[in-house]
C-alpha cells in the first residue's frame, strides 16, 4: 500500500512507469530497507541535499524526508546525524537538529556508522559528472563515495530517489534509461542495498518512517507537512521545478503533500490497529 501510494506520478518524472517493473523483482522494498534499519539504528548517518543549477542551490525534496527519518531513528533510541550543505542546514537548524557541514565528509568516519541513507542525494553518472533531471551540471563534492566506501565496508545502506539521477539508482539504471527522459545521460551508477522509488524523494522518506512506526508500534508521522514546507521556503530552499523558493515541492502544491503525509498517518494507524485485534 505505502510503494503504491509513494508512486503516485503526479509530476509525471518517470517512477509511475517504473515502479511496476521494479516491483516485480522487489515487491516488499519499502519493508525490506525499515526491518533493516529497525535492527541497526546504532549509529545512523543520513545525507541529503540536491543543488539545483543554474544557481546550486538545494532544493526541498529531500530535507524534509531527512528530517522526518532523523526524528523517527531518535525516538526508536538510536543515534542519528545529518551530513548536508549548509542552506538545508539552516533549515534542520531550525528545527532543532545539528548538522555535519557537507564540506567534511572526507572527515567522516564510516566505521562508527551501522547504517547509511541518502534522501534525494546527487550520484555520479558514467562519465563522473553529476547531472539534473534538466541534464545539467551539478556543482556538488562527490559525496555519493560515501555510499560507494560503505558498500566496500559491507555497511547497510538506503537509496531514496525520485528521478534517476540520485544515489541508489545505480541499482536500476536500465530501467532509468527505459523510462526517463535523458536517462542516458542522467543516471546514476551509484547503488545501495535497498532502493525506495518514489515519485518524491520526501514521499519515499515518509513510506520508510511508516513502515519503522508499524515495526515499532508508533505512529511517527505526526508533523504538519504545510509547517515543514513553509519553513523551508522561508529559509531559502527551493522548489526543484520552480526553481525558487515556493510552497510547493516537485512543482506540487503543499496542500497535495500534506494531504500524502496525512494518508500515510492514517495507514499506519490502521496497519497498528490490525496488529492489536
Amino acid at each position: 500500500m505505502l510503494s503504491h501510494l509513494i508512486n503516485t506520478d503526479l509530476g509525471n518524472r518517470g517512477m509511475g512507469k517504473i515502479y511496476p517493473e521494479y516491483r516485480l523483482h522487489n515487491g516488499d522494498f519499502v519493508k525490506k530497507a525499515s526491518q533493516e534499519l529497525f535492527e541497526k539504528l546504532e549509529h545512523v548517518l543520513i545525507v541529503t541535499g540536491f543543488p539545483v543549477p543554474p544557481l546550486n542551490t538545494p532544493e526541498n525534496d529531500g530535507p524534509a524526508g531527512a528530517l522526518a527519518i532523523f526524528h523517527a531513528i531518535k525516538k526508536l533510541g538510536g543515534e542519528a546525524e545529518v551530513l548536508t550543505y549548509p542552506l538545508v542546514g539552516k533549515f534542520l537548524t531550525s528545527q532543532g537538529v545539528r548538522f555535519i557541514p557537507a564540506e567534511e565528509y572526507t572527515e567522516i568516519p564510516l566505521e562508527d556508522y551501522s547504517f547509511l541513507i541518502a534522501v534525494e542525494l546527487p550520484g555520479r553518472s558514467r562519465n563522473g559528472k553529476y547531472y539534473s533531471m534538466r541534464g545539467l551540471d551539478v556543482n556538488t563534492s562527490p559525496i555519493d563515495s560515501l555510499f560507494l566506501a560503505a558498500e566496500k565496508r559491507g555497511i547497510p545502506t538506503v537509496g531514496i530517489g525520485d528521478g534517476g539521477n540520485e544515489v541508489g539508482m545505480g541499482k536500476i539504471s536500465a530501467l532509468i534509461e527505459k523510462y526517463v527522459s535523458l536517462g542516458n545521460k542522467i543516471v546514476s551508477t551509484v547503488p545501495t542495498e535497498h532502493l525506495i522509488i518514489s515519485a518524491v524523494s520526501n514521499w519515499g522518506a515518509y513510506a520508510l518512517v511508516a513502515m519503522l512506526s508499524i515495526i515499532a508500534g508508533e505512529n511517527f508521522l505526526t508533523w504538519n507537512e504545510e509547517e515543514v514546507i513553509k519553513e523551508m521556503k522561508e529559509c531559502g530552499l527551493i522548489d526543484g521545478v520552480l526553481l525558487h523558493p515556493s510552497f510547493s515541492v516537485d512543482g506540487i502544491p503543499a496542500k497535495i503533500h500534506f494531504t500524502m503525509a496525512t494518508l500515510m498517518s492514517q495507514v499506519v494507524e490502521h496497519g497498528l490497529q490490525r496488529q492489536i485485534l
